[in-house]
């Protein structure tokens, strides 16, 4: 069999996959057939017919050695597509890019940083955001929460990825307060979701207890891991 590098280069790269890349039906007898293909700059073969007798100049010619009368290009897994009207129209399985693209992980962090203050509405600013190539993914935040001098703080936080959030509230203690009561606890957050497209998990929060609280965050981290599928039920 005599192919070209590129030729060669794309059906060894299948066949790395855990697949053969080509299977060509034949008949019943066992005699040596000579098959050339066009190979066009898009990854597409064409089998050479007595109406198209030669390849164009962008082409790359193939020629193939096979036992028995050739009838038709079927592909096997892991490629898709096949042969119609003598065009081989070839590509991998999305379920096998989709599941080589799962399992990875995506973290972020930061050490320290100000609670924003909520004013009246006390509605959660964004404080950190990590960045999402399209996929599903189970995500998780987690931030230790250090109430502020004096008084106390009321802190509420989200963590959202699109349509889908979390959140949570905690509220501590003033670091002079002469109460028995914590003034540093942890606040933990997770959300699942299906990104179509490339977004973000954004971590926001809020300090609801006014100007003169100044609370603080200290061991910020944000992870997502990419999943092969995902499903989210409404457990109530």
């Amino acid at each position: 069999m005599r192919m070209s590098f590129l030729a060669a280069t794309g059906i060894a790269a299948a066949l790395a996959i855990g697949g053969s890349a080509l299977a060509l039906a034949a008949g019943s007898s066992r005699s040596a057939t000579d098959v050339t293909l066009c190979v066009k700059d898009n990854g597409q073969l064409r089998l050479q017919t007595p109406s198209s007798p030669s390849c164009d100049p962008s082409e790359d010619v193939v020629d193939w050695t096979v036992a028995g009368e050739v009838t038709g290009v079927v592909a096997t897994s892991p490629l898709v597509g096949g042969e119609r009207d003598g065009i081989v129209t070839l590509g991998i399985d999305q379920n096998l890019v989709e599941a080589a693209n799962s399992g990875k992980i995506f973290a972020g962090f930061d050490d320290f940083g100000d609670i924003p203050n909520g004013g009246a509405s006390g509605e959660p600013e964004e404080i950190a955001r990590l960045a999402l190539p399209d996929g599903a993914y189970a995500i998780s935040a987690k931030l230790t929460v250090t109430g502020p001098l004096l008084g106390i703080a009321r802190v509420t936080c989200r963590l959202q990825a699109g349509a889908d959030f979390d959140e949570s509230q905690v509220v501590v203690s003033g670091l002079l307060s002469t109460a028995d009561a914590t003034t540093r606890l942890g606040m933990p957050l997770e959300a699942v979701h299906r990104f179509a497209e490339p977004g973000f998990a954004v971590l926001s929060c809020a300090d609801g207890q006014g100007p003169a609280s100044i609370s603080s965050f200290e061991y910020l981290k944000i992870v997502a891991i990419r999943a092969s599928s995902l499903s989210n039920e409404f457990l109530g």
